[in-house]
């Protein structure tokens, strides 16, 4: 079976839009590109960055493991200051 991609539009800062679209789309791969990537905007709107870029991804992610579909996640080194030489990957969500 050969489907095409489908790009949708949802607010991913609200887990029950984000839970109601996947119920709805049943994907096998959720690729989450969403992002404030804009550094200067982001450091100007930090609410709105802080939802987007760590709750929306969350949200995503949670919706993601309750139905057992593959979750790809894509970022910038952005996050890192630079100051340690190596960088560990934590596979733990973070507790709000």
């Amino acid at each position: 079976m050969n489907k095409e991609a489908e790009r949708l539009k949802v607010d991913i800062t609200n887990y029950s839009e984000v839970e109601e679209i996947i119920k709805e789309v049943e994907p096998t791969v959720v690729i989450n590109v969403t992002a404030i990537a804009d550094i200067d905007e982001a450091e100007l709107e930090k609410e709105l960055a802080w939802g987007i870029n760590v709750i929306g991804a969350r949200n995503v992610a949670l919706a993601c493991e309750k139905y057992q579909i593959k979750y790809v996640f894509l970022s910038s080194d952005a996050v890192f200051d630079g100051n340690e030489m190596c960088y560990i990957i934590v596979s733990r969500l973070l507790e709000f």
